[in-house]
Order: C-alpha cells, then structure tokens, then sequence
C-alpha cells in the first residue's frame, strides 16, 4: 500500500466483481488500494491478463460473508465449520469491522467447569431463562419462530448482567466488548446493530443497558428492526447495498422494560419482559452467587452452544420432529390467552 513512509503489504478480501469494475476498485482506496481514476482502467486490464494467466492455479474456495447456519444445513463458526463430512468446509470472509465479534466467539476452561458454575444457578429461573434464550437463538430456522426479544429489567443490577454473562457463556467470552466480549452496550449506532445481527445471523444479540441511549425512540427502532429481520435498503456509490437479514434473539437488560419504549403492539407482542432480580434472595446472599458465578464465567464458557450445534448438524433428519413439538408447546400456551398479544408472546 502507498502512503508517506515505506510501502507495506495490505489484506483485504473484496468480492471479483469488485476488482473488473473500475468503479468499484476506486473505492477500495481507503483501504490503501495502490489505485486512482487515472490508473484504475490500466489496473482492470492487468487484472484481467492475471486472472486468464493464472486460471489453472487459483484454487477455488466455497465462503461465506456471515455466521450461523449455511445453505446445506452446516454451521459455521469464527473457529469451526460444523459439518457432516460428506460437507464441504467454508472459509469465512468476515464484513469489514466484524473481527472482534470474531474474536469474542471463543472456548476457555472446560465444558465440566461452565457445568458447575451454572449449576449455582438452578434455584434462579430468571437467570436459566438467559441460557435458553441463548440456545434458542439457533433454532430460530428450525422452528421457523419469528424473531424476538428477551429483557431482564430492575432499578438495580441484582444480576441482570450477571444474566447476560451466563447468555454469552453460550458462545464465547462472557464480558463487555471492550474487553474483548460478546456483550455490547445499548449506545452502539442502529447502523451497527443491524450489521452485527446480520453477521452473527443466527447466534443472538446480547446488549447491556438501556439507559445508555438517549433517544429513547433509538431503542423502539433497534428492537423493531431486529424482530423484522430485515435492515432497511440503503443506498452506496456502487449502487443498491445488498439487503441485510437475520433470524435470531436479542437479550436485553435495562431499569425500565423494553417495552415501555415502544407503543407498536407488534414489537411489544415480541418481547418477553422479565421484571425483578433474575438472582433472589437475600441481597448479601444474592451478592455472593452473582460474584461467583462472574468470575468463574471468565475462565469457563464457549462449549454449550457448540455441542448444541452439533447435535442439530448431525441429527438433521429430526428437524421436522423438533418443529412440530416446538408448534404443540405454542400452541398449548397459545390457548391460556384470549388477547392478539397475549398469542404472539406464546
């Protein structure tokens, strides 16, 4: 790459139509492409000669530009693809700012370790309620469940971040983003959320904290975003930008429910809003069980999620079964309520 002192090798990965569209490969001057408008054109015609030189030795590699599920039912992952073996393996070709999502999707400690610690747990359902959200996130295509969110809300922390470590245990490094975590703060952009869920796909959104955002109506937009879907169409110089997509769950905590930001009973009827201290008893008692579990989170996490999506890759045969019980289940809590909204929460 050129620049005011020595020379120095960049890497980027950008798609083949990008690099014989002289439009294009302009733009990938902010990431110190060696090109201009004069010299664009000469650079597609070198561009071209190598590709029809070189045919025989470039190696052709399947990719994939997000996480989660793929077309033939395998499961990718930042260090794993997660497949039968008759399956090809794919390569991950991240979008551009995605690598400490990557990084924060990690194993630490042992999957008897994260067992024991969670097991301080089992007389807390609130707090449980964060792993299976978390797990639940994968099923989403299996289910064919609409997108949702789950929020922990209390005046006081009382474990609700303590709830949110134990969701990203699931997959990865149970801490803050800025310490290299799978936890975000509510004060990311909309623009981020929407690329973040799209990027992770079908593993959840996990974001801490309302009360950090301003604009409350930021938070009704980012909820109803994520529980559509779909990001909004949004125009770049090269043209149309690819439309971005998901199905997942957010996990959210917050001092007043998620869904007192929003009147639209369509976002409201996605939320599952949980109120009160996820970890009970007395405070001093309290205290101690969400210090413990913390600490040992940050030595022991990552396993459950994995062996989960092993089990779905290598028993896909099941999907249908899983499907109708998951419907029966719904069904049955459909039936407790005569309200549109009370339905949707089923």
């Amino acid at each position: 790459g050129p620049g005011r002192g020595r020379p120095t090798w960049r890497y980027s990965t950008v798609s083949r139509s990008t690099i014989f569209d002289a439009r294009q490969l302009v733009g990938l001057i902010g990431r110190g492409a060696p090109v201009t408008s004069v010299t664009v054109n000469e650079c597609v015609k070198w561009m071209t000669a190598f590709e029809d030189s070189n045919q025989h030795k470039i190696p052709l590699t399947n990719g994939a530009n997000r996480l989660g599920w793929q077309h033939d039912k395998s499961f990718l992952l930042p260090d794993g693809h997660i497949r039968l073996d008759a399956h090809q393996e794919l390569k991950l070709f991240p979008q551009e700012g995605m690598q400490p999502v990557m990084d924060s999707l990690r194993c630490g400690g042992t999957w008897e370790g994260w067992l024991e610690t969670i097991s301080l747990l089992r007389e807390h359902p609130l707090a449980m309620l964060a792993i299976y959200a978390s797990v639940a996130s994968v099923l989403q295509p299996i289910t064919m469940c609409k997108n949702f969110a789950v929020d922990w809300s209390a005046e006081t922390t009382k474990g609700k971040t303590t709830s949110l470590r134990v969701a990203a245990s699931v997959w990865g490094f149970p801490a803050e983003d800025d310490d290299d975590g799978f936890i975000y703060s509510w004060d990311h952009t909309k623009v981020w959320a929407e690329r973040t869920a799209s990027f992770l796909h079908n593993l959840p959104l996990i974001l801490d904290e309302t009360k950090r955002v301003k604009d409350k109506q930021a938070v009704a937009d980012t909820v109803y975003d994520f529980c559509f879907g779909r990001a909004k169409g949004r125009g770049t110089l090269q043209g149309v930008k690819e439309t971005q997509s998901w199905r997942s769950v957010l996990l959210s905590t917050g001092e007043q429910r998620l869904t007192s930001f929003t009147q639209d009973g369509g976002t409201r009827g996605r939320v599952l809003a949980m109120q009160g201290a996820p970890i009970t008893g007395p405070a001093q008692t309290a205290r101690v069980v969400a210090d413990t579990v913390n600490s040992r989170l940050i030595t022991h996490y990552g396993h459950l999620g994995r062996l989960v999506v092993k089990y779905l890759v290598f028993h896909h045969e099941s999907w249908d079964s899983f499907r109708e019980a998951f419907e029966t289940r719904r069904n049955a809590y459909a039936s407790m309520t005569n309200t549109g909204v009370g339905g949707r929460l089923s």
